[in-house]
């Protein structure tokens, strides 16, 4: 078992304001305020719906302006859980992400360079012998219906969002910046609905207030977070996601929330090898970054996350392995 003071040293080293965007610790006093600390629900969520064989879902990929192409912040740390699900609990993990090139390329990067084996499209084919799969999101309803269709066929156990957009209260989705970026991204509507109304576990992972999951504290992203009740688009409805999840991680850089819950279920299993490591953040990032992966606040490519250097973040993920020891 992990205590207490594990969990609140983590959640308050994943929650530092390392590159001082001023956000996360409305969040992070919203979430305290509803829920305490939220990392042991998380962990206890996990190891009640997860077992051998069964499907679980971690859902990703974010696409800022002014490029609207994949963000670093979300594949490696949905990379890092997929290893954790598949190789410590031996679930079999499908990993979502936008269909675009670049959103695909960034997931297999983030496998790769963790080590994790993984086949892609999966469903439409029917092959469902894997430990791992990429599978796209299309933009094209009709193919998104379908491909929604068959996720819920396999009545997956558990869903996991890693730095995924979601839609206001208008069902649009925006940027940090208050812009409407639904056109660079599929819709998930449908998916998590069924996920809520058949009682399927969820989590959500975000660091803004515009992410899958952070219906939970909506009234505090509207009133904290710039943009948060009234964004730039013609919508006006504001950036804050109105989809909730059962339970919700904030986070300063949506990864290290990622990484913080691999950390944990990898102390429960006894199986340290699994944890996300520093060298594989640099090495992560340096590799997303040469595939075309950008900055999501910088807008830039490069090896950094949310402005934040990969020495720096790999200097987090060292906390979070010191903490479980």
């Amino acid at each position: 078992m992990v205590n207490l003071l594990t969990i609140e040293l983590i959640e308050d080293a994943i929650t530092e304001d390392v590159s001082g965007r001023g956000v996360i610790k409305y969040l992070v006093n919203a979430l305290h305020d509803k829920y305490g600390y939220v990392l042991g629900d998380a962990i206890e969520l996990i190891k009640s719906s997860v077992s051998r064989g069964s499907y679980v879902l971690v859902i990703t990929g974010f696409r800022p302006p002014p490029t609207y192409t994949q963000e670093a912040d979300g594949p490696l740390g949905a990379a890092a859980l997929a290893r954790v699900l598949s190789m410590g609990l031996q679930a079999k993990v499908l990993v979502l992400i936008d269909s675009f090139r670049d959103s695909v390329d960034a997931m297999e990067v983030a496998l790769d360079s963790l080590g994790v084996d993984y086949i892609v499209n999966c469903l439409l084919s029917n092959y469902l012998d894997f430990n791992v799969c990429i599978e796209v999101l299309p933009k094209n309803e009709l193919l998104l219906k379908l491909i929604t269709y068959e996720l819920i066929n396999l009545e997956p156990t558990l869903a996991i969002y890693v730095e995924r957009v979601g839609p206001n209260y208008l069902g649009v989705m925006h940027s940090m910046k208050g812009i409407d970026v639904s056109n660079y991204h599929s819709s998930i509507n449908e998916l998590h609905n069924y996920l809520v109304r058949n009682g399927v576990p969820t989590i959500g992972i975000g660091d803004g207030g515009n992410e899958v999951g952070m219906g939970v504290i909506e009234d505090a992203v509207r009133k904290y977070v710039p943009f948060g009740n009234r964004c730039l688009c013609p919508c006006m409805g504001g950036i804050a996601c109105s989809l909730r999840t059962d339970v919700l991680i904030a986070s300063a850089v949506s990864n290290w929330g990622a990484y913080a819950l691999v950390a944990l279920l990898a102390k429960y299993l006894r199986r340290f090898e699994l944890v996300m490591k520093p060298h594989e953040e640099v090495v992560g990032l340096r590799n997303l970054a040469i595939s075309g992966v950008v900055d999501g606040v910088l807008g830039t490519r490069g090896p950094s996350v949310d402005s934040i250097p990969a020495e720096v973040s790999a200097e987090v993920v060292s906390r979070i392995c010191r903490l479980i020891r």
